[in-house]
């Protein structure tokens, strides 16, 4: 039995949805909310291997069209045959030239992208998937620290990246691809086609176990510093794919736009890993910035499902023609905070829904999600609430949260806000080889996110704001994307084309800290005052003084640039 009939016929009877509890322990100041965390974590599927589960649904079903790219000169359309094929053939390669167990990764979202991570899997090694937008320096952190000696990769990227630091064994995929043969592709795709795939599965050695140990390593964008390796291991993905699946918001019948980059956590699980686990076909573009491409894919591929980040989703507005959204079912934002004004100005302009989501890497990455109110909500058997404004929706199924004191670090009951603290078969083990910061997140087994949250009576999540992201000014916990919002608000700023504005801080002798605005407009700061006083905010809450910037630092995954933003206002007020 495949993967995904498994779970159809068991995971979606399991009564593993159930919030009714949730009131009751808010009202007896309750710790924690276990939310079936040991039923998912005795799963027996979690000690299998990705490499085996992806192979054995590809070559169950070998005729149905599991991708469309669109990231070359012409569509094409990939069987899963043909898919598995391509894989196989360069998994024998990989295992002949290299040596070591962790294999560099430099593509676009793609079938190049596809096939790469998923041959890698099969052959028992870890794939890396390297951020090539990002600044030489960071690159070579994290090339380092993996330990990568070679890199998979194609002509167009070298061309387009020439600050990237290639090391001396460098794989261009397109060649590979290409020097395969026709005959020795067309040969495998009908072994594969007419061979059992239990027999399949024996006779390329596809790897079985796999559990706690590595699957895939992925680097933090950066926001603060240097890159920091995040190992998932086997049960973390397969156990988040899981618990996707269970809530329901994603079907069978579902097709997916693919778009996002596999450097990113939320690319990986979900383009790769969940749809092949489960048998979503899906259509690749490369840049999710060519939003024209991206509506037309949709309109030709009659796709039902749109995830991406905010800042993508933002460059839709005056581009886009409605009509070729219409058969999206649901547009799922997260990544990054989502607004309420996004979502409304989405629903009114478009009229597909959209709903927040919540995740970090370091769980693999999904924790929380809304649902479409025209979906099909096994999560909802108990209540008849899909989503709420501004939450980003309930916690999956499997994942235990309790919120700590930002300050004292002790438990503080459900319903307060704190710092979110998870813990479930999909939080990682530990950063890549750095134990210290390691023990910082997990105690116990429980990963403190750094994120201020709270849960309310109905089991949705909402997010306040990273602790990063507070100042406390005169012992008082302030908060920048607050601030941003107001300052939006008040300035009539859409931030179509990026963010305008930016709040960080600065070391003030008399307060602790002050805040500084990072702005692309000039701005008479006595009328914002004003403004800001007249729309509610606290004196505490107003930056005194701006700094006038040609940019705000993005980083490619659409989050604010943290660290060249405290060097923007570390160079400008020196």
């Amino acid at each position: 039995m495949s993967f995904y009939k498994y779970f159809r016929t068991r995971a979606r009877s399991r009564e593993l949805h159930n919030y009714t509890n949730i009131r009751d322990k808010i009202a007896s100041d309750d710790f924690v909310f276990e939310n079936d965390r040991q039923k998912i974590e005795d799963l027996p599927e979690l000690k299998g291997n990705l490499a085996d589960y992806i192979f054995r649904v590809l070559a169950s079903r070998p005729f149905r069209l599991i991708l469309v790219d669109y990231s070359g000169p012409r569509p094409r359309k990939v069987r899963a045959c043909t898919l598995l094929a391509l894989c196989i053939l360069l998994s024998k390669k990989i295992k002949q030239h290299i040596g070591e167990r962790r294999v560099g990764i430099a593509l676009p979202a793609g079938i190049g992208s596809h096939v790469a991570n998923i041959a890698v899997l099969l052959a028992n090694k870890t794939p890396v998937n390297l951020n090539f937008t990002l600044g030489r320096n960071t690159i070579e952190s994290a090339i380092d620290q993996a330990g990568v000696k070679t890199v998979i990769s194609a002509n167009a990227i070298f061309e387009r990246f020439p600050q990237f630091p290639w090391p001396r064994n460098v794989l261009d995929l397109s060649k590979i691809i290409s020097g395969l043969g026709k005959f020795s592709l067309g040969r495998l795709v009908v072994e594969i086609c007419f061979t059992p795939t239990n027999t399949l599965a024996r006779r390329y050695k596809v790897p079985t176990v796999g559990g706690d140990s590595e699957a895939v390593l992925l680097f933090s964008s950066g926001t603060t510093g240097n890159p920091k390796g995040i190992v998932l291991s086997h049960k973390n993905i397969i156990a988040n794919c899981v618990q996707i699946w269970m809530t329901g918001i994603l079907l069978k019948s579902d097709s997916i736009l693919a778009c996002l980059p596999n450097f990113h956590s939320y690319g990986m699980t979900l383009n790769i890993c969940f749809c092949l686990l489960f048998g979503i076909r899906i259509a690749t573009h490369s840049n999710p910035l060519e939003v024209k491409t991206l509506s037309s894919i949709i309109a030709k591929e009659k796709l039902t499902i749109n995830a991406s980040t905010p800042t993508f989703f933002k460059q839709y507005f005056g581009k886009v023609d409605p009509k070729n959204l219409s058969s999206i079912r649901a547009i799922v934002a997260s990544a990054e905070r989502v607004s309420i004004d996004l979502i409304d100005d989405w629903e009114r302009s478009f009229g597909s829904e959209m709903v927040a989501g919540y995740g970090l890497t370091e769980a693999s990455p999904v924790i929380s999600i809304g649902f479409p109110s025209n979906g099909k909500k096994s999560m909802e058997k108990n209540r008849n609430i899909s989503h709420k404004k501004p939450s980003v929706g309930r916690v999956l199924p499997g994942i235990s949260v309790k919120f700590i004191g930002p300050e004292t670090g002790k438990p503080i009951p459900l319903g307060e806000t704190g710092i979110l603290c998870l813990k479930g078969p999909n939080v990682f083990n530990g950063y890549l080889n750095n134990d210290a910061l390691t023990a910082e997140v997990l105690r116990d087994g429980w990963l403190a996110t750094g994120d201020l949250a709270r849960l309310d009576s109905d089991g949705f999540l909402y997010i306040d704001g990273r602790v990063s992201r507070f100042s406390k000014i005169g012992g008082e916990m302030v908060p920048h994307i607050g601030i941003e919002e107001a300052i939006s608000k008040v300035l009539s700023l859409t931030c179509d084309k990026g963010p305008e504005i930016a709040v960080m801080s600065r070391i003030d002798k008399k307060k602790g800290e002050s805040l500084v605005l990072l702005s692309k407009r000039e701005l008479d700061m006595r009328s914002l005052r004003e403004k800001l006083l007249h729309y509610g905010l606290s004196n505490l809450w107003i930056p005194k003084e701006y700094i006038l910037v040609d940019d705000i630092p993005i980083l490619a995954t659409g989050k604010l640039d943290l660290a060249a933003c405290k060097q923007l206002v570390e160079v400008k007020l020196l």
